[in-house]
């Protein structure tokens, strides 16, 4: 009984000797730790990632598409495009389509104004002649027939009744012929100035057509309306306008979006859904939009999981 008591009592005394030893150590090391050695620890949310396929637009864009052309075209044919997600200026280039079409009506439209400024050419020298040989016949006629009256006035006594009746029938034909050229004179000037008339609105009209065209040269090539970032309009199949694709006169090509009114609706694996919550904070980076990232706030959620397409098995939110 007595051996027992000494055994716990040298256990006791061998633990309050290590308590002493450890309490000793402790205070020797916390004395030798200095300020630089220490670490504060402080609590921060870290960024969670998740790739999803999706669509990124804007609540208010401006959609570019093929010139607006007074006379209406079938079909334009792009030939030159930015690429998407480049960020331009206004007025800077964003894509140009074939003119093959509008240089040939170009061609045709010169050609008929040439042509009519040289047939209003002919037609005023040929009507100057014209006009000048009737007013010489016409003083001619004037000529012969003031004779006439003058001979029949001063000779009606002296000569015989026939001669008398010979000069007057001479007199009538004279005054019918004067008649004649004074309205021939006066339709041929008429005409002329008809002819001219009709030539010169020929000449304006193709000249109109040809300013037209040029006009519509420049128009060809389309231009930023406003300052943004280019983003490509896709079809049904997700597929965007290229190089050597055919658009409609109303179909819209890109858009430039305002950018402070950005809306992205994303398609969220089955994995990465329970990362997703409502009114949390996201930062959106684009594949189409290198170098810049949209800051913005998860307003909604989806409640039902589908999946993805017929050839992706794997669900999406």
């Amino acid at each position: 009984m007595k051996s027992r008591k000494m055994l716990v009592f040298l256990a006791a005394a061998v633990i309050v000797a290590g308590l002493g030893f450890w309490m000793y150590r402790s205070r020797n090391v916390s004395a030798n730790v200095s300020e630089k050695d220490l670490l504060t620890v402080q609590r921060t949310d870290f960024p969670v990632l998740v790739t999803a396929s999706g669509v990124l637009e804007a609540i208010q864009s401006f959609s570019v598409g093929p010139p607006r052309l007074s006379r209406p075209q079938g079909q334009f044919r792009l030939m030159r495009i930015v690429d998407e997600g480049t960020m331009v200026d206004e007025g800077d280039f964003l894509m140009e389509f074939d003119t093959s079409s509008i240089s040939n009506n170009l061609l045709t439209a010169t050609e008929n104004f040439q042509r009519i400024q040289e047939n209003r050419q002919q037609q005023r020298g040929s009507g100057d002649i014209q006009l000048k040989n009737l007013k010489l016949q016409l003083e001619k006629a004037r000529s012969d027939l003031e004779k006439i009256e003058e001979q029949l006035s001063a000779q009606a006594d002296l000569l015989s009744g026939v001669e008398v009746e010979k000069m007057r029938i001479d007199r009538d034909a004279g005054r019918f012929n004067v008649e004649m050229l004074e309205k021939k004179l006066a339709y041929s000037t008429e005409s002329d100035q008809l002819q001219l008339q009709i030539l010169r609105n020929q000449e304006r009209n193709n000249r109109s057509r040809m300013d037209d065209l040029l006009d519509a040269m420049d128009l060809y090539t389309v231009r930023a309306p406003v300052s943004g970032v280019v983003i490509f309009k896709r079809d049904w199949n997700n597929n965007a306008k290229e190089v050597g694709s055919n658009v409609s006169m109303q179909e819209i090509v890109m858009e430039i979006p305002n950018l402070s009114t950005m809306r992205a609706k994303m398609q969220v694996d089955e994995l990465d859904s329970g990362k997703i919550r409502l009114g949390q904070d996201v930062s959106i980076t684009v594949d189409a939009v290198q170098g810049r990232s949209f800051a913005g706030k998860v307003t909604s959620v989806g409640t039902i999981l589908k999946q993805a397409s017929y050839d992706r098995p794997q669900k999406i939110m």
